[in-house]
């Protein structure tokens, strides 16, 4: 104990030192409540576990000759952001390291600049007034807000040869089957998802595995990596997936259904010939920032199964998330914003779930990473363009110029795709997720008709909303006109990749 007290004081010695050569116009750090909470209801010698957000943030001035070149543009976003880190966490991390027993867990990730640590309260005090941090929450486990499939079929083969099928209603909806027919597929791209884990030995799915080999074995690393590097929860056992997974495992469903309906085969998915790499970032549907950090950081520069040799190289195309981290959940929507804007400087598209709020009304997209302006926000439709009730909308202040909280729409009514409890199972599920895998579909076919958008997010962006077909509510538009475009519960409409293809061939983007 005496040692501990030691420590403590030594901390507290340093850190007000390292405040008098910190500049006086500093703001405090915000400080979540429940930080304080948990803080002020856990003894002296437990540990809190918390998300430290760093003040500063790195300038992604890119030069025009980086930009156009795909291998130096990622080398230099991952350069730039790692060096970032190292500088403007080193005053921060000597103090942490200084508190010995009192801090038992620390990890940097350099994709948004935060720290996670897990510390005593004792610890906290010393650091909550560091000059270099911007925000602290709780690093909190909580069971993510996911779609239940409406019905399943197990052990039942869809269809074994997409020639020999029409596509599904949700794909000819946007036009997909009408690409493939020129050629475009999705060929020569990558694609990622972080999510519940997949299935990757389901007959959709392993083709189509970035980690199949040409002579049928598999290699997991730099394709899959386990985002739940320990246990969220240390009470419940995870039989099913016990983390950390060493190659692709599903224990939910949910990123199995997800992943097929943006790449698998068997008629399930938009781009059928892209390659896909993923990373788990929930524990049986129980997720943190945490894990969601640790799949950010793995797709900016995808990393063995041991988290080495980071090789921005190795990036996807596109990232699809159907999640959704909420602010009263403890997340801390500047680290969301952070991350996701490396990534989209990176030339990494991402298209995100608007989420299945909307009985809340117009301000129901209310969770990172849905909240930012950097990522494409997409809502759901039925097979008669009808956006049920469920889908969130309405406006996100700041988000962007018209402050609206989605960008597009997709089919997200009863979609149909692969399952996780067998190799050829699947399910029908409703929900802003099943939308979203979409249009990062839809992207991956363009990138394939166009290859020179591969890594140009804004212009994919503004063609995939130029080509949209409009979608208006039947009822209250949060304050826009029935008729507008974009609008508050479609933004600018229902992905159309015929049309965006069609157009970027021209030479319209």
């Amino acid at each position: 104990m005496v040692q501990r007290v030691k420590t403590v004081a030594a901390a507290l010695l340093t850190l007000a030192t390292a405040h008098l050569a910190l500049p006086s116009h500093s703001l405090p750090a915000f400080v979540h409540p429940s930080v304080d909470a948990a803080a002020k209801t856990s003894p002296t010698n437990e540990t809190l576990s918390l998300t430290i957000q760093l003040r500063l943030q790195p300038a992604l001035d890119i030069p025009a000759h980086v930009k156009s070149d795909p291998q130096a543009l990622g080398l230099f976003v991952k350069k730039t952001v790692d060096e970032h880190a190292s500088r403007t966490q080193a005053s921060l991390l000597e103090v942490l390291r200084s508190l010995g027993e009192e801090v038992t867990f620390l990890q940097s990730f350099s994709v948004s600049n935060t720290l996670v640590v897990d510390l005593t309260p004792t610890a906290l005090t010393v650091i909550r007034t560091h000059e270099d941090i911007l925000s602290i929450h709780v690093n909190g486990a909580f069971k993510a807000r996911l779609p239940a499939p409406a019905s399943h079929r197990p052990s039942e083969p869809h269809q074994a040869n997409l020639a020999q099928s029409p596509a599904q209603w949700n794909l000819h909806q946007i036009g997909a089957d009408q690409v493939w027919s020129e050629g475009f597929t999705g060929q020569n791209l990558i694609y990622a998802a972080a999510d519940t884990g997949v299935r990757y030995t389901h007959q959709a799915l392993l083709p189509n595995y970035a980690g199949l080999q040409k002579n049928g074995t598999v290699n997991h690393n730099f394709v899959w990596y386990d985002g739940v590097r320990r246990p969220v929860n240390p009470n419940v056992r995870n039989l099913l997936c016990p983390p950390p997974m060493q190659f692709p495992c599903d224990d939910f469903g949910h990123g199995t259904h997800v992943m097929a309906t943006a790449v698998g085969k068997d008629g399930f998915g938009v781009a059928t010939s892209a390659k896909w790499i993923a990373c788990r970032n929930m524990d049986g549907g129980v997720g943190r920032p945490e894990t969601y950090l640790n799949c950010l950081q793995f797709f900016i520069a995808p990393t063995n199964l041991a988290g080495q040799g980071a090789d921005p190289s190795r990036r996807p195309a596109v990232i699809g998330n159907s999640y959704g981290c909420a602010n009263d959940e403890m997340c801390d929507p500047n680290t969301f914003t952070s991350a996701i804007a490396t990534l989209r400087a990176a030339g990494i598209f991402m298209a995100v779930a608007s989420g299945n709020d909307g009985q809340q009304g117009c301000s129901s997209v209310d969770s990172p990473p849905a909240t930012s302006g950097q990522v494409t926000v997409v809502g759901a439709v039925d097979r008669h363009l009808a956006i049920p009730s469920w889908s969130s909308h309405g406006q996100v202040p700041g988000r962007n110029p018209t402050n609206r909280g989605v960008d597009l729409v997709a089919p997200g009514v009863a979609i149909n795709s692969a399952w996780f409890d067998t190799d050829t199972d699947n399910a029908t599920i409703s929900g802003t997720s099943m939308a979203a895998p979409h249009v990062a579909g839809a992207v991956l076919l363009v990138a394939s008709a166009c290859p020179h958008l591969e890594r140009n997010v804004d212009a994919i962006q503004t063609l995939l909303e130029q080509t949209a077909t409009p979608v208006f509510p039947s009822v209250t538009n949060c304050g826009d006109r029935l008729t507008q475009v974009p609008n508050s519960f479609a933004g600018y409409g229902q992905v159309n990749v015929t049309a965006a293809v069609a157009q970027c061939l021209r030479g319209g983007a």
